[in-house]
């Protein structure tokens, strides 16, 4: 696939997450021998005993020009309790999508504001945030990618003191082509302190995996890091995540395609400030020989213990979920992911969608699972001692539509180091439009 078709494809994707249709969005999982012993609870019953304690979700206040097109979030970030910022996109009224983020302070949503996009960014075309990372109050970075003279370009937009700031434009490695770039994590350890990743198409038009360091709030030209040896001559690297536990110590995730045109899922490691070569992640028993695999998300609660999620194919039109855990630097064999809320039907078509670990020893998955009545509910799953141990439904805000007609994911999770989690995700209204909400705790 060439970059514009790959940029058009994420944005198609985006595009289909934010109106609900989630029937082509989501991985969808087979019936699980544990469906008997799955825990979670019912809706509007309480979130898990280990883990964020959410509160029900509101619906987010869009910037005052935002038109009637699609809105979604795509990721977040929290620093304290009460204090999370989410980025994604939303429609303008020249229905432009154009990147926003959205902050909780002191447990109130505020509006959402529109991103100054760089000087080049062209005003007919949309752009998006793929991640934002916050260290303090009012201290964040976010990422992502726009269209400027006629090619896809990746911004950096950094919020300093509560104020965000003109994006800029990522220096692309120095081999870099004329096609285009696409920054899509962030992770920061401090103020001024913060690695990108993304990728970016080399002089021979390929895609290549980049990564670029923040030091004393100072953005370096971005760096091609190594595919993993089995990667094709023409074949994709991409990278989709990054998990920074401590400055020079990273964690990033992906996919990439195999010298037989297979789609693999990957992962690379920073120690010590250096990359390491990207290794192909092992898939569970099951998967088929072109298993479609990806990295969603990855993140890490110390140097070299990290859990990432994403999907695969263990039948030709069949994607399932996936959990995958790093321990002492080695990354085991992928998991068939299962536990889903006591409502979820059989099988559940479960879809995770993101992952946050914190210091204090638990990891939440947020995404969405299909219910007995048919609806497509927004979830969070907990993992503590080494295991999924609960799954309980977002409780949607007063207004949603009802039984059967409800379509909601949780796309993003955020959470602290001390354990305070936000999801942003999307869900239908009882008017059958798709608006985006958040919920914290």
């Amino acid at each position: 696939m060439s970059v514009s078709g790959q940029r058009e494809h994420q944005t198609v994707r985006i595009l289909i997450a934010a109106a609900g249709a989630i029937a082509l969005l989501a991985p969808l999982a087979t019936a699980s021998a544990e469906a008997s012993t799955r825990l979670g609870t019912s809706p509007g019953a309480a979130v898990p005993a280990v883990g964020p304690h959410l509160g029900r979700a509101v619906s987010l206040k869009l910037p005052l020009n935002a038109g009637t097109g699609a809105a979604i979030i795509t990721s977040s970030s929290c620093v304290k309790i009460g204090s999370c910022t989410l980025g994604g996109i939303y429609s303008d009224s020249s229905n432009v999508e154009v990147p926003m983020a959205v902050t909780e302070s002191g447990g109130h949503w505020a509006r959402a504001i529109a991103l100054q996009l760089p000087a080049d960014a062209e005003s007919s075309l949309g752009a998006v945030v793929e991640s934002v990372s916050c260290t303090r109050v009012g201290s964040c970075v976010a990422v992502g990618g726009y269209r400027g003279g006629g090619l896809f370009r990746s911004f950096i937009a950094t919020e300093s003191h509560g104020v965000w700031h003109k994006a800029i434009e990522v220096k692309l490695p120095l081999n870099a082509g004329n096609i285009g770039s696409s920054a899509s994590g962030v992770s920061c350890t401090g103020p001024g302190s913060c690695v990108l990743v993304g990728d970016y198409s080399d002089g021979h038009g390929n895609f290549r995996p980049m990564a670029a360091k923040e030091s004393n709030g100072r953005w370096a030209r971005a760096k091609e890091l190594r595919s993993p040896p089995n990667v094709g001559p023409t074949g994709r690297v991409i990278l989709t995540s990054v998990s920074c536990p401590k400055p020079g110590a990273c964690a990033a995730a992906g996919l990439f395609d195999d010298k037989t045109g297979k789609q693999r899922a990957m992962a690379i490691t920073e120690s010590a400030g250096t990359w390491h070569r990207a290794i192909q992640l092992v898939m569970p028993k099951g998967a088929l020989a072109d298993p479609k695999a990806a990295v969603n998300s990855v993140s890490c609660k110390s140097p070299g213990n990290c859990v990432a999620v994403g999907n695969y194919r263990n039948q030709p039109s069949n994607f399932v979920s996936f959990s995958i855990v790093e321990s002492g630097g080695a990354w085991a064999h992928a998991q068939h992911f299962t536990r889903a809320p006591v409502n979820a039907s059989s099988p559940s078509h479960i879809s995770l969608q993101s992952v946050a670990c914190t210091r204090v020893g638990f990891c939440t998955a947020s995404g969405s699972y299909l219910t007995k009545f048919g609806n497509t509910a927004a979830m969070i799953v907990t993992r503590s001692g080494g295991k999924w141990v609960s799954a309980s439904q977002v409780r949607l805000p007063a207004g949603s539509a009802g039984s059967g007609s409800q379509i909601a994911l949780a796309k993003a999770i955020g959470c602290s180091p001390a354990g305070f989690c936000a999801i942003g995700g999307t869900y239908r209204t009882a008017s059958l439009t798709t608006v985006v909400m958040a919920a914290s705790g």
